[in-house]
């Protein structure tokens, strides 16, 4: 692999982190193949999509769940040929709030993201956060 491979490799993760982090559907679809493959494992739960309107669609509902969310880290480097993206955010709702982790592990082929492997933490509840 060339060193400009590499590096476009690593700036598709990072703005595919970037865009995800701040809800830009817009910009997150430009960066997904059309045919893109979603694996994910979130508590009590497995999750399989297909294709980048599936993928978005899951976007958009997690993130209507909630009145806003925080963007608290982002974190992306290369795992071998993949692309690794942490992102931690604040969500909340009302005076609640929750803080959620995932790790994503893409494929980049031609530019375009053509596979995610998640790890997601799930919502858990923020210390001090909500009514005592």
């Amino acid at each position: 692999m060339t060193v400009g491979a590499t590096t476009d490799t690593l700036a598709c993760g990072l703005a595919f982190a970037e865009a995800y982090a701040a809800g830009d559907e817009v910009r997150l679809e430009t960066l997904l193949a059309p045919d893109v493959r979603q694996r994910e494992i979130a508590p009590g739960e497995i999750v399989k999509l297909r294709g980048a309107p599936e993928v978005l669609r899951e976007a958009r509902e997690f993130l209507a769940a909630y009145d806003s969310h925080e963007t608290l880290a982002v974190d992306v480097e290369r795992v071998g040929e993949r692309v690794r993206a942490g992102t931690r955010w604040r969500l909340r709702r009302g005076d609640d709030a929750w803080i959620v982790e995932w790790w994503e592990f893409l494929t980049v082929d031609d530019g375009r993201i053509s596979a995610i492997d998640v790890v997601c933490s799930g919502a858990v509840r923020e210390a001090g956060a909500g009514a005592a």
